[in-house]
């Protein structure tokens, strides 16, 4: 066989990669052709190291094109890899039927993906939370900092101001995957970024300052939440949680390019419910992580979870992190453990029902951006079927956080 010449290579597919590339330099583009997604260029070689493929080429000598491909069945194992190391992925699907084009096939950039955006329950660990963070505001000591940060896999929607000196604890109590900074601030300053990602192990994604600024901000809040005001939402005025609650909004809508209908609500997060414990506390404590070994187990959260649920899991992990401080609250949880430790009997029970549950949150969650799979579905249904079980072990209940779990369920 000959060897591809230039022009060869200059295909009605190849130069509509190259344009997909051209609007996304940063990310690793995952090209789909018939049953493969294939990556050229610089992207096949990181993908050749990263995922240990075979490294080949659509020709030889000066005109060869690195290639690397995987079969269209295998994508979310390999996304999840990428992923974890840092990467950011998008995916160039055909959005017509080859059979029926005329021409070069119709493809479109139909996902990004990122650390902070990620909702496949392959990609996801199922005890931890994944969350994509923003932050902005001053970096002045007497400054105040507003962070915001949603869990895309939930639909949790959180804000908050922290003095500025701080921000970077409040990201490592959050847990941050993903966080983004406004392009030219004091935030976006390097050390600042090394600090992220070296204290949070997070990926540091810098975004145009005027996705922060008030009118850009305002106006995709506004428009996601479908308002004129955010009064409801119990925000009175404009501050600096706002600017980065619109920042993470709008970067949603550019990466997932699909219904965020499941993110209702923007709740106000008030520091002085909680103690503050700052990162270096959490982490010389081992409260999440060790540190020898920077894993989950060994930590005291492994060390005292026993839920049944990954749903469970992750709030116990933000009960730790998060400790109460207000008295009623303190009281009305501590009833509520009393409540049943005091019927190991109905625990035991309530515990079994839990064990085959699904978690419905994340369900949910794909359901509102149309990326459920059957088997989720499979899943929900049979965790719907045990709720009467559920809402009948919970009946008796009286404490003041669990009395109302039976009429919840029914």
């Amino acid at each position: 066989m000959t060897s591809e010449t230039p022009a060869q290579l200059d295909t009605p597919a190849m130069r509509q990669y190259r344009q997909f590339k051209q609007q996304y330099p940063e990310y690793l583009l995952f090209f789909r052709m018939g049953d493969f997604y294939e990556l050229f260029y610089d992207d096949a070689k990181v993908a050749s190291r990263e995922l240990g493929l075979a490294l080949t080429a659509r020709s030889k000598g000066p005109s060869a094109v690195p290639l690397a491909g995987i079969p269209y069945h295998a994508l979310d194992s390999y996304l999840a890899r990428l992923v974890r190391a840092g990467h950011r992925v998008a995916i160039c699907e055909q959005v017509e039927d080859p059979k029926e084009a005329k021409g070069v096939v119709k493809r479109d950039v139909v996902r990004l993906v990122t650390p902070g955006t990620l909702t496949d329950q392959t990609l996801l660990d199922q005890r931890e939370g994944n969350y994509l963070a923003a932050i902005f505001g001053p970096r002045s000591a007497d400054g105040l900092a507003g962070v915001a940060w949603v869990e895309l896999s939930s639909g949790a929607f959180q804000t908050m101001l922290t003095p500025a000196d701080h921000a970077l604890d409040e990201l490592i109590r959050i847990g941050a995957a993903e966080v983004l900074l406004p392009e030219g601030s004091s935030f976006d300053a390097p050390e600042f970024r090394d600090a992220v990602r070296q204290c949070t192990q997070a990926a540091a994604t810098v975004r145009p300052a005027w996705a922060f600024d008030a009118h850009g901000a305002m106006e995709a809040l506004h428009g996601h939440f479908q308002v004129t005001t955010l009064e409801g939402f119990g925000f009175d005025g404009w501050d600096a949680s706002l600017s980065a609650a619109g920042a993470v909004i709008e970067y949603l809508g550019e990466t997932q390019k699909t219904s965020l209908a499941h993110i209702r609500v923007l709740k106000k997060f008030d520091r002085t419910d909680h103690m503050v414990i700052d990162g270096n506390t959490l982490r010389c404590l081992e409260v999440h992580r060790t540190l020898r070994t920077n894993q989950r187990s060994g930590s005291l959260l492994a060390c005292i979870d026993e839920t049944c649920t990954g749903t469970g899991a992750r709030l116990l992990g933000r009960w730790l992190t998060f400790p109460l401080t207000g008295y009623g609250a303190i009281v009305a949880r501590q009833d509520a453990v009393e409540e049943l430790a005091a019927d190991p009997g109905r625990l035991a029970d309530i515990r079994e029902a839990l064990k085959s549950t699904a978690q419905v949150d994340r369900i949910a969650a794909n359901i509102a951006m149309a990326r459920v799979r059957p088997r989720e579905l499979v899943a929900l249904g049979q965790t719907l079927q045990r709720l009467p079980k559920l809402a009948e072990l919970t009946g008796p209940c009286s404490a003041e956080l669990t009395a109302g779990l039976a009429p919840a369920l029914t």
